[in-house]
Order: structure tokens, then sequence, then C-alpha cells
């Protein structure tokens, strides 16, 4: 049984459920300040001569007036700016593992910036 704010739940049958339960009870701060980076990308498993996709408009700021207001792309790990914006997108012709990082910048004064580090498998 799983037991929560004085009431009682049946168990859950599969992993979703069981997971569903648990984001229902979970409260998350941020603390002031905080700039979080987030990449989605796809296809979630891409393969050589793939065009892939990348999305950073899930990014977050906590800063008051945080909006998110540049986003920028090092799509091969060699630590050079490769491409701007929100949503980009890349072909890898070979396969292999690589690096891939969103800078992220908001519109507080004084400006706060972030990070998030992808590790991308392209299989054959």
């Amino acid at each position: 049984m799983i037991a929560g704010f004085g009431e009682k739940k049946t168990r859950p049958e599969t992993l979703q459920q069981f997971v569903n339960a648990l984001s229902d009870r979970v409260i998350m701060q941020w603390p002031t300040g905080a700039l979080w980076a987030d990449i989605d990308h796809w296809p979630e498993t891409p393969h050589s001569g793939d065009v892939v996709t990348f999305d950073g408009s899930n990014s977050l700021s906590a800063q008051p007036g945080g909006q998110i207001s540049d986003w920028k792309w090092d799509l091969d790990g060699d630590g050079t700016i490769d491409q701007n914006g929100s949503t980009v997108a890349r072909i890898f012709s070979a396969p292999g593992r690589y690096r891939v990082v969103l800078y992220v910048t908001d519109k507080s004064n004084p400006p706060s910036t972030g990070r998030k580090v992808l590790f991308l498998q392209i299989s054959e």
C-alpha cells in the first residue's frame, strides 16, 4: 500500500503507475537565481545519416524577469558554438558517441547563464 497525506491508495500494478503516484507527491523548490538548461532530442535512438533535432525550449530560469533569451549549441563537443536558437538540427554522418552542449542565458539583470551536457549515441 502507498500512503500519502493521510489517504491510502492501492498498490500500483505497473512501474508507470508507481512513477505517477510518486510524482504526485514530489514538491520541487528552486533556489533563487537558479537556471536550468534542458535538452530534448528526436529521434530518440538516432542512426547515422538521420537528421537529429534538439530542443532547448523547456529550459527555465527562477530569476525575477528571467525569461530565457539565448540558446547556444555546441553540437560536436569541440567547445565552439555551432548553432543558435531554441531548436536546432544536425546530421551525424558517422556512428559514435557525441557530446552536445546547450548554453542558455536569461533576461535577468545581470543575466544568468546555465548549461546542459548530453552524450548522444549514434548507431549505424
